[in-house]
């Protein structure tokens, strides 16, 4: 709860809840805690949703939209018109680092072991860096039960017959789900292994692969021990690999179609270490570590050839290094300051091979980026109804110096009763970034399919001013309504342009259009839209949810739209309880017209997608559930790329999950 949930439930016994603290110790930040604008999705809704990654939890979330990476398999999250680079991706208060360079993989975060999801919007909070010009997404992961207890969950489906074909299993693409926990008092355990396999898919009427065909697997270990009655300790590290292959065709003049397999076999091996002291009236000490070692290697396989012809590698190591300190005088007023070292190093080389000779070029050679930051965030309960919160980040960039931003949250509570609660909110935040390594430095060669992609290492830091404010209110947990505005306005947005004399150029040296993509500053940008979303439980049976955001995101410089970004968005729900065994659901989504290209003459029409879900409770710890996804098959025109509907079309799976198997 926030200070004024603290405030308005006192007692002489209460104490300030700005963190969850379970029996072994561990401290959860989390930002429905503070007088921000919060969107959850409980662990119930991921569940019911049959949701196998963190991708497919947001979803239904409207205001949310996943895109794909550019260049390899994998989904990221835009918030507010921002792309992913500036959406930061927690796991219980701590940052996830981005290991493709700038987006994280939120298809390699996989959700058998979440409890909840936080998502804020816009540029609310130093805390959370100011980069996170978009929002934060926070990923809350489920307390083990005490003793030993073990679960499973298996999904199989199929894209019918645009399966590719596979071996004798019944299932295009199968998923399996296993953990195991065991806690006491003093320590608590838990394990996940995430665990996919697919045949890939190929849609009407071409000869590429868009699915991936290979194995994506993830294991995830949490481990807390209470040191002492005011110690703790957490160590929670993480194993992702891939290896997963897609076959693209490939046009060479003269000879005609040319099929080439493109390939990506990643390993990813982060660390997070967590120590608390929790000195009682004296407040608490957080220090915290973490490491990623993220290693890609992309190869380009023509399939007529028994030699590959392209292997690019690339190595990102990630070390950060946190200190906070919490205090609270008394529930009325909380203090937060800290700081921390950031660093980034990559490394890239390019392996090539025509079968006669071979050649290596280094794209980038240990280029590091070094940041320094410090913080502080004050909460104070003004009165029974207002609150407000102050905080502040001092960015120290080795490349780009020295920025203060600030930001300033209000709540107000005219309404708090037990059957209505009416919620205002005000905040206006200062975003900062500095460019990462893969736009300063990165040079992205897909020449066999059309395109590279150039860093520029004269990109200057964005910057961006953020306002927002935000209605909430629930009546005794049937109806629940929240509405909020937002402008963003952003200077020196980093995007990627077209640069005409490199695609002359490179088109010149391999006989065919490449087109020269290159990062660059666009001077002035806007977003702004209006966001809400309405929850009513009709009755024991029938619960209904509607979410709808409007976004307008505009080039000043320009004029024109910025690429990629709907302008209206809607999710909506039915969920039916047809008995304590049986429910169903049946979701809608819609996306409105988007513009493809800078110029705005490439538009992806508007699509939607009915998404329809069933799960049977046969006992408290078996569900047995199925699913079509993407019921209406909206896919896009393979023929051309500047479609921006979803790839993969109408897809019909069931599985079972075994829960609180305990020993």
């Amino acid at each position: 709860m926030s200070l004024m949930a603290a405030f308005s439930a006192r007692s002489e016994t209460v104490q300030l809840d700005t963190q969850e603290v379970t029996a072994h110790g561990q401290h959860y930040a989390r930002l429905s805690e503070q007088p921000v604008r919060v969107e959850l999705i409980d662990r119930a809704a991921i569940e019911e949703s049959h949701a196998l990654n963190l991708a497919d939890a947001l979803r239904y979330t409207a205001g949310v939209q996943l895109k794909p990476i550019t260049g390899k398999p994998g989904l990221a999250v835009w918030l507010q018109g921002y792309d992913s680079d500036r959406v930061a991706i927690l796991i219980d208060g701590n940052p996830v680092a981005a290991g493709t360079g700038s987006s994280v993989d939120i298809s390699q975060i996989a959700i058998g072991d979440v409890e909840r999801i936080e998502i804020s919007k816009g540029s609310m909070s130093a805390i959370y860096g100011t980069s996170a010009m978009g929002g934060v997404v926070n990923v809350i992961t489920r307390q083990p039960e005490q003793g030993a207890r073990a679960g499973l969950k298996y999904i199989g489906g199929s894209w019918g017959d645009q399966d590719l074909p596979y071996d004798s299993i019944p299932f295009g693409k199968q998923h399996l789900n296993l953990n195991f926990s065991h806690a006491n008092k003093v320590n608590a355990f838990q394990i996940v292994s995430d665990n996919q396999i697919s045949s890939g898919f190929r849609a009407p009427d071409t000869k590429e692969s868009q699915g991936w065909e290979g194995y994506k697997s993830n294991l995830s270990i949490r481990n807390v021990t209470q040191i002492t009655p005011t110690i703790s300790l957490l160590l929670a590290p993480r194993l992702y690999r891939e290896d997963v292959k897609t076959n693209k065709d490939n046009f060479v003049g003269g000879i005609g179609n040319v099929p080439q397999d493109k390939i990506d076999l990643t390993e990813k091996n982060a660390l997070m270490a967590v120590l608390e002291k929790d000195n009682g009236e004296l407040g608490a000490l957080k220090l915290s570590y973490s490491h990623e070692d993220f290693k890609n290697e992309s190869q380009q396989d023509l399939v007529s050839t028994p030699h590959i012809e392209q292997n690019r590698i690339t190595d990102i190591q990630h070390h950060g290094f946190t200190a906070q300190y919490r205090y609270s005088h008394n529930y009325t007023s909380q203090y937060v300051l800290g700081i921390e070292a950031l660093q980034d190093e990559m490394n890239a080389t390019s392996h090539k091979n025509d079968g006669t000779t071979k050649t290596i070029a280094t794209e980038v050679d240990g280029k590091k980026l070094n940041n320094h930051n410090g913080f502080f965030q004050i909460s104070q309960q003004a009165s029974t109804t207002l609150e407000f919160l102050a905080s502040g980040r001092i960015n120290n960039n080795d490349k780009y110096g020295t920025k203060f931003s600030p930001m300033l949250n209000l709540q107000y509570v005219p309404i708090l009763t037990g059957n209505n609660h009416l919620n205002l909110r005000l905040g206006a935040g200062h975003g900062y970034r500095t460019p990462t390594l893969k736009e300063l430095y990165h040079f992205f060669d897909h020449s066999h399919i059309g395109y590279v992609l150039l860093g520029n290492e004269a990109l200057e830091p964005e910057s961006s001013i953020n306002v927002q404010a935000s209605l909430e209110y629930s009546n005794n947990n049937d109806l629940s309504f929240d509405m909020s505005i937002y402008r963003n306005d952003i200077k020196n947005l980093i995007d990627f342009y077209v640069d005409q004399d490199k695609t002359n150029q490179l088109t010149s040296q391999y006989g065919d259009e490449v087109v020269a993509n290159a990062y660059g500053n666009i001077d002035r940008a806007q977003t702004s839209g209006i966001e809400f979303s309405i929850a009513y439980d009709v009755n024991s049976w029938l619960t209904t949810n509607l979410g709808y955001a409007y976004l307008e995101a505009i080039n000043k410089s320009t004029g024109k739209s910025l690429t990629s970004r709907p302008e209206h968005d809607m999710k909506t729900s039915l969920d039916l309880n047809l008995n304590h065994k049986n429910k169903l659901a049946l979701k809608y989504q819609y996306y409105s017209k988007q513009f493809s290209d800078a110029e705005n003459t490439l538009v992806t029409p508007a699509y939607s997608e009915v998404d329809l879900k069933w799960n049977y409770y046969p006992s408290e710890s078996i569900n047995l559930f199925a699913g079509i996804n993407n019921l209406t098959n909206s896919q896009r025109d393979f023929s051309t790329g500047s479609d921006l509907r979803p790839e993969a079309g109408r897809y019909v799976y069931l599985g079972i999950e075994l829960t609180k198997l305990a020993f």
